[in-house]
């Protein structure tokens, strides 16, 4: 993991190398926002979240840009009404990481994990996610009533849910509302186990910084993104793979999406 810390600062083409099996519904999260093009009318903001292991995207905000309260109400009327997960990824945009929002985070026990700085394809699959919605919400406005910026928000939702009732191949087949409405599936955290699981993840990210004679921010936070997935990796709740589509020289090298 100290050589991974080491990597993961210094060679950012070896995130290309891999990729992440998302195993378990309800266990990670992810959030990203994005601008949609409306012409002559303006741009409208929208903040997309996602279950990466069911590809389920949840109703999303849809308007003007939001500031770190209404994220963090927004977050936690989901969290509510789904259930907390164990982790939530997230990108280095300042409202995502208002201290509104990581007050959620802290009362419902969910570890934060954010991109590399300057490295959005981190969080690759909720960037894939945003084309996905914004790709239906285009078709349903083509086809909508005068003046369709009145009902965004409507629009916007009824693009979120046509996409998770579509049969997904990666999903066998499933709907991503059948993959993660599917009972027994998703684990049911407890608060001691969430604290349990963040404490052996800080153990580890003081073994490695302990080992490396380098020290900063930017390298407490790749140990905390090494920690977090080895603890997601052994528990069974990702898979990561590693392509051999590669040149031999980088064959050691590990990339996050």
């Amino acid at each position: 993991m100290v050589d991974r810390v080491r990597q993961d600062l210094l060679a950012d083409h070896r995130r290309h190398l891999r990729r992440i099996e998302w195993v378990t519904p309800g266990v990670v999260w992810a959030m990203d926002g994005t601008q949609y093009d409306m012409g002559v009318t303006g741009k409208i903001y929208l903040h997309n979240m996602q279950d990466l292991a069911s590809r389920y995207k949840f109703l999303p905000l849809a308007g003007g840009y939001p500031v770190g309260e209404q994220i963090a109400e927004y977050l936690g009327g989901k969290f509510d009404r789904y259930g907390a997960p164990l982790v939530l990824k997230r990108d280095n945009e300042g409202t995502m990481n208002h201290a509104a929002v990581n007050e959620v985070l802290k009362e419902f026990f969910i570890l934060p994990l954010n991109s590399p700085r300057d490295y959005a394809p981190y969080n690759g699959a909720i960037e894939e996610s945003q084309r996905e919605l914004k790709g239906c919400l285009q078709d349903k406005l083509a086809l909508a009533m005068p003046n369709p910026q009145d009902h965004m928000a409507a629009y916007a939702e009824s693009a979120a849910n046509d996409l998770n009732h579509r049969s997904r191949p990666c999903l066998n087949g499933r709907s991503s509302c059948q993959v993660f409405f599917e009972v027994g599936i998703k684990p049911a955290f407890k608060k001691r186990q969430r604290r349990e699981i963040y404490d052996s993840i800080m153990d580890k990210v003081d073994r490695i910084l302990s080992a490396m004679k380098e020290s900063g921010q930017a390298i407490r936070e790749s140990a905390w993104r090494i920690a977090l997935e080895s603890c997601l990796k052994t528990k069974g709740y990702i898979k990561p793979h590693i392509t051999t589509k590669v040149s031999p020289s980088f064959s050691s090298f590990l990339a996050h999406e």
